[in-house]
């Protein structure tokens, strides 16, 4: 069967923030720009779930120049929660961010994943692969528990499914990218939890499995082009996973 998914660092915060550096494109690197951020390690911690790299500083070092004309280096330093160079791999992202997450949703915990940065910067590059592996894990802790006949909820395994929904926030507006790009109208609870009304879920485990939702809910995303990247726009997008009660 399926080996357990990584169990939640006991220090685990509610909140943690990463930064991945990305490396010079070939437009820079044509121009001779040069590199002007580094990425400073204090730890390197593997274990065999997960790996927690660089929960440290990067650094901007921005050239100036004085009124005189001398020119000098300002150094502005920020610490995160992780750091990763340009050499780590989607496969270190995954699973210093969101491999320790993922069991939670068996515990009735809600998880939030999103990448915030500038056009160009790498956001669809370093987000598009996590959606699918973490389903993937799901399927296998699902189907570990069917198996073994394990369950952490009120609700026994076998009734325990998977369902997916991939939604697009653009221009102040809700759309389902998994129905056509229809609209979606998001109203507030009485308990003031804002729900999107009419969302479509896909529980089909060879769907998941195989990435299809993942791909065509890509296929529907709005772009608009900027100076900086055409054929990309500013958008958001979240994919909705959980594991829950089945029919």
């Amino acid at each position: 069967p399926p080996s357990p998914l990584a169990p939640l660092p006991a220090d685990q915060p509610r909140i943690r923030v990463a930064v991945r550096k990305r490396p010079l494109n070939a437009k820079e690197r044509a121009r001779e720009e040069e590199d002007v951020v580094t990425v400073d390690r204090r730890s390197s911690t593997e274990t065999t779930s997960c790996e927690t790299r660089a929960a440290s500083r990067v650094t901007v070092w921005e050239p100036k120049t004085k009124v005189d004309l001398t020119q000098y280096t300002e150094e502005h330093a920020f610490n995160f929660d992780d750091v990763f160079d340009p050499e780590a791999s989607n496969d270190e992202v995954y699973r210093a961010t969101i491999a320790p997450l993922v069991g939670t949703t068996f515990d009735k915990c809600k998880v939030t994943c999103f990448a915030y940065g500038q056009t160009g910067s790498g956001k669809t590059y370093t987000m598009t692969p996590l959606p699918i592996r973490a389903a993937g894990e799901i399927l296998g802790e699902l189907e570990r528990r069917r198996r073994t006949g394990e369950t952490a909820t009120a609700e026994p395994a076998q009734s325990l499914r998977l369902h997916v929904s991939f939604f697009e926030i653009y221009g102040g507006k809700v759309y389902d990218l998994l129905n056509g790009r229809a609209r979606l109208v998001i109203r507030e609870d009485a308990r003031a939890r804002r729900r999107s009304s009419g969302r479509r879920l896909r529980g089909s485990r060879g769907i998941i499995a195989r990435g299809s939702a993942n791909r065509r809910g890509r296929g529907g995303t709005s772009t608009g082009g900027t100076r900086r990247n055409a054929p990309r726009g500013r958008r958001e997008r979240r994919r909705s996973r959980a594991a829950a009660k089945g029919p």
